[in-house]
């Protein structure tokens, strides 16, 4: 099931953009802003990254959650998204080796670009779901 919410304009629109999110079910420890991946062995089922190793690529990161220890999550796929640190402003976003957002290439695991850094803690989330093997 697909879910359009309003968010905001990044470049100070209008804010009648929408952003697509897809509810799923995933773990109780999923927390918000957490990368994903579908389970490989359950449909409908995603799962927080904790590396740059997994099969398949992260499609989307966890928007919200009903409650805390829920175990159904709203996944964005796409647009822009506060609340990560340490990024430089207008680079390409990489999948960490601990599965969270960097601008620093990774130069073992899986590369696999996430998007862009528009501030030191917001990205343009438009993930490649193609990536390279680096190891």
């Amino acid at each position: 099931m697909k879910v359009y919410i309003p968010f905001p304009c990044v470049d100070g629109g209008n804010g009648d953009e929408n952003i697509p999110v897809m509810q799923s079910a995933c773990l109780a420890t999923s927390d918000v802003n957490d990368f994903v991946y579908q389970s490989p062995t359950q449909d409908d089922f995603v799962l927080s990254s904790t590396s740059n190793t997994h099969d398949p690529s992260v499609f989307g990161l966890i928007e919200s959650k009903p409650f805390p220890t829920a175990t159904t999550c709203n996944v964005q796929l796409l647009g822009a998204r506060e609340g990560y640190s340490g990024l430089s402003r207008n680079k390409n976003v990489y999948l960490s080796v601990t599965g969270g957002a960097t601008t620093v290439p990774p130069t073992t695991g899986d590369l696999q670009i996430l998007g862009l850094a528009l501030s030191p803690t917001r990205i343009l989330f438009k993930p490649n779901l193609q990536k390279v093997r680096l190891t």
